[in-house]
This record gives structure tokens, sequence and C-alpha cells, in this order.
């Protein structure tokens, strides 16, 4: 570095002889670029390990919430399965039936298909034709999913019960009625149009389409961390 030979090395020596040696010198200028070159991956290595922590705890965060959101869709369907049940069934009567039969009456039995412990059973009316029984009674076991039963038939003790018919309303019809249904419902394996005449009543199940917005989060969390990754 003592350019001069004074036996001393100033300021502007040691500047023109530090600077030459990062010029000309190669092997200085790799240790250099090598010393730079660590200074960048160290830098680079402390940047990564703090995205990577932050990526960890969003990570938690999100799977935390998922779960939140787990619980709330199994209490929102169990909700939703439970939202129109108990019903308050009330048979009215039937038109068309067409009975030929001179022994015994019409009578009505109601139950949800698949539950024989909800059948309820109208009185045996002495009208064969248009036969009015003004029933009611209370089913605790209906759910989404589900369908009533409403079948009519003709007691006879000597040769047994015949059957002139059936009708059904499925929890889509309650659905789209917010909970009820009054109206008619024609019977089939009948010669002629035979109607009976139903009323159904329920708590309204428009607050299903909680669970599927729900669901439907809960969805697009569970694709974040994947997303992520």
């Amino acid at each position: 570095l003592d350019g001069d030979r004074s036996g001393s090395i100033d300021y502007v020596e040691f500047v023109e002889q530090l600077h030459k040696m990062k010029a000309q010198d190669n092997h200085t200028m790799l240790v250099f670029i090598k010393a730079y070159l660590q200074e960048v991956r160290l830098n680079v290595s402390d940047q990564m390990h703090l995205m990577q922590e932050c990526v960890q705890k969003d990570l938690k965060e999100l799977l935390l919430a998922t779960r939140s959101l787990d619980m709330q869709i199994g209490t929102t369907s169990d909700c939703a399965r439970d939202a129109i049940r108990p019903l308050q069934v009330g048979i009215e009567g039937a038109t068309g039936l067409q009975n030929s039969f001179e022994k015994g009456g019409p009578y009505c039995v109601c139950e949800v298909v698949g539950k024989p412990l909800t059948k309820v059973q109208t009185s045996v009316s002495t009208d064969s034709e248009s036969p009015c029984w003004n029933f009611q009674n209370s089913i605790g076991e209906f759910a989404l999913g589900d369908k009533l039963m409403f079948s009519v038939w003709n007691q006879n003790f000597e040769q047994g019960d015949t059957l002139l018919g059936k009708a059904f309303l499925t929890s889509d019809q309650l659905v789209q009625g917010k909970g009820s249904f009054d109206g008619e419902l024609m019977l089939d394996a009948h010669e002629t149009e035979a109607l009976v005449r139903v009323k159904v009543e329920g708590p309204d199940v428009g607050d299903s389409d909680k669970s599927e917005d729900i669901i439907g989060m809960a969805g697009d969390l569970r694709r974040l961390p994947q997303q992520v990754a």
C-alpha cells in the first residue's frame, strides 16, 4: 500500500491501492464478490424465514376458522334437518272416490314414508264417494328429504280393507310453501280423478339458505391453504 516508499500510508494512498486491488487483482475481486454474495444470501434467507413464519401463522388462523365453520355447518345442518318438525297434519276429506263397496266406509292414513311409527288415521266415513273427515293430528318425525303419504282405504272387516289410492307430499313442496301446504293431492291407482284435501303446517324453512352460505365459505377457506402452498 506504500506506493511512494515513504514508510507511511496516507488516506489517498490507501484508497488508490484499495481501488486498484478491486479493479485489477482478480483474486481480490473474487473475494469481494464472494463476500457480497454471502451478504445477499443471508439477507434473502432472513426474508424467507420471516415470510415462512407469516405464512404458517396465516395457515393456522385459516385452519382454526375452517374448523369453526365446520362446527357451524354441523349445527346449521341439524337445524335445517329439523326445520319443519313437528308438522300439524289436517285431512279434510276426499272427492271422486267412486267407492263401489257396499260394506264399510273410506278412511285415510297419513304417515312419513319409511317411518311407520308416525302413522295417524282418520275415522271411517259413511260417505263412500266424498267423505269429510276434518281430521287433525301432529307428526314429529318429518325431516327434509322425507315425504308424507296419504293412503285412502275402504274398511271391510270380512274381506280385509281395500286400498283406494295414495297421494304424496314431499318436503320440497313444503319448502316452496314456506313450511306449509293447503290444497288437494291426486290419488294414484284410481279409475277416476280422485283427490284428497289436506292441510299441513310447520315452521318456516326459509333459513336453510344460510347453511349453504356457510358451506360455501368453508370450501373457500379449505382451498386457500393449497393456493398459498
